[in-house]
């Protein structure tokens, strides 16, 4: 069972790497314009952020919620990254924002040419015991936030035959134990991928989705603190069913977040995303169950769900 599934998992990757580069569409690659990357204030969108103002031309839009997180970015001093306020989950801040990158393209006359939808919540709580008003918050962050500011900028984009990254997960193609909600939001990003990328196909917009495995990064160490909070507030009767997983998943999470790479890993794929003239339509990074993502991303194709529970119960 094991050798044939490795097999088929080998056929897949040479199909991938041989078969698809034929028939991935040639895409405009801009070395000038605009790209604003969302939640850019710390951990991956702020190392891709950089990543990309120091190796192009590209002047890069940092998205930030807070006024306090411009002049961080400022500090860094950095001609091609500019600092700007959003909050995805406000629709009147991304107005504002769609505003402003519009008066900075007629000033500057430079094309908008690429949004990253990188802003984003994380979470590790049973299904049973998430409350609703947090799930909705997760969803506003993570899909309808990102939804709205697509929405918004997608004229600018067919303007300039931009491009669209889309930040997922490795959680966004297999569902973690504990990670069911958070999952779901991913999961919700990777079917609007899908459809985006076939609805734009003849209008040269290029949409990539990056799925990072365990990258360093605050929302990694912050999923982490909500677990262990979530633990101690938790009735005797949640902890007499859950408290065995809670604690194990616990004890994963941490050995994870130290194996875990840093997010030069996933600015690698972000600008390959940006700048390959034909992306890919989905980057698998970094790791998870010490595996590499993208060997992750083929094995979730073509392995049954129950194996893929065994894998979960037992690493």
């Amino acid at each position: 069972m094991i050798k044939i599934s490795a097999a088929i998992v080998l056929l897949a990757i040479a199909v991938n790497y041989l078969l698809i580069p034929l028939l991935t569409p040639q895409y405009l690659v801009h070395k000038e314009g605009y790209v604003l990357i969302t939640g850019a204030s710390t951990g991956i969108g702020n190392h891709a952020a950089i990543d990309i103002a120091t190796k192009t031309n590209l002047i890069v839009l940092a998205g930030v919620r807070k006024e306090k997180d411009i002049d961080i970015i400022k500090k860094l001093n950095i001609k091609n990254l500019q600092p700007i306020i959003i909050d995805v989950t406000s629709h009147e801040s991304n107005l504002h924002a769609v505003s402003e990158i519009k008066s900075l393209m007629e000033e500057n006359h430079l094309p908008f040419v690429a949004l990253i939808n990188n802003a984003g919540i994380s979470r590790s709580i049973p299904v049973e015991f998430h409350s609703l008003e947090d799930v909705r918050l997760l969803f506003e962050t993570n899909f309808f936030g990102l939804l709205d500011l697509t929405q918004l900028l997608l004229p600018l984009l067919r303007q300039s035959k931009g491009r669209i990254i889309q930040i997922s997960s490795i959680a966004g193609l297999v569902t973690p134990t504990m990670s069911g909600l958070y999952s779901s939001s991913k999961k919700a990003l990777e079917a609007l991928s899908d459809g985006l990328r076939r609805e734009i196909y003849d209008q040269g917009i290029s949409v990539s989705v990056v799925n990072p495995g365990y990258v360093k990064t605050p929302i990694f160490e912050s999923g982490l603190k909500n677990s262990e909070s979530a633990m101690e507030s938790y009735s005797a009767d949640i902890k007499q069913v859950y408290g065995n997983l809670l604690k194990k998943r616990i004890s994963k999470r941490e050995k994870e977040f130290n194996g875990a790479v840093g997010p030069e890993h996933s600015s690698a794929v972000i600008f390959d995303a940006l700048m390959n003239p034909k992306p890919l339509t989905r980057y698998a990074c970094a790791y998870a169950l010490g595996l590499p993502g993208w060997f992750i991303a083929h094995l979730v194709r073509l392995v049954p769900d129950r194996f893929i529970d065994y894998l979960f119960a037992v690493l």
